[in-house]
């Protein structure tokens, strides 16, 4: 056997080791929308198998860690995460931490999530208010209340 036979036994053998490797990956790299396939209604079921109380289902979306799914969901008013895998076997209730960034990405998403609840102050008109305090004070309180 020459050297060249060697060399494209060599390459023929990396080639399929490489069409091996990659027809085996796992479904959920293919489309990358793989947590968009889970409906609310699919979480709220697995939910109620593990007796936890109904909670408001925000968001499915797919998580930093490939085949799992991140679920944003709001209980009596309070944001929250969890995780899930593709297949709803496993729910994963905690912190997912990056330790390359050494960022909390849980807290970040709740952060985000609160972040969309708030009001912009700039938008609320105080003409019919009563206005107490400093008026270009820097912090500002405003109470609603429902006289009806």
């Amino acid at each position: 056997m020459n050297k060249l036979d060697c060399g494209g036994k060599l390459i023929t053998g990396f080639v399929i080791f490489l069409f091996l490797s990659t027809a085996t990956l796992p479904a959920y790299a293919e489309n990358g929308n793989e947590c968009a396939d889970i409906t609310k209604e699919k979480v709220a079921g697995t939910l109620k198998k593990m007796n936890i109380p109904v909670v408001e289902i925000l968001a499915i979306k797919n998580s930093p860690l490939d085949g799992i799914c991140e679920i944003e969901v709001n209980s009596k008013g309070s944001a929250g995460i969890f995780y899930t895998d593709l297949t709803l076997n496993y729910v994963i209730f905690g912190s997912l931490h990056d330790t390359r960034n050494m960022v909390n990405l849980t807290a970040s998403s709740v952060q985000k999530l609160q972040d969309k609840k708030r009001v912009d102050l700039a938008r609320i008109t105080l003409n019919e208010g009563l206005a107490i305090g400093v008026k270009g004070a820097a912090k500002k309180v405003i109470i609603f209340t429902d006289p009806d």
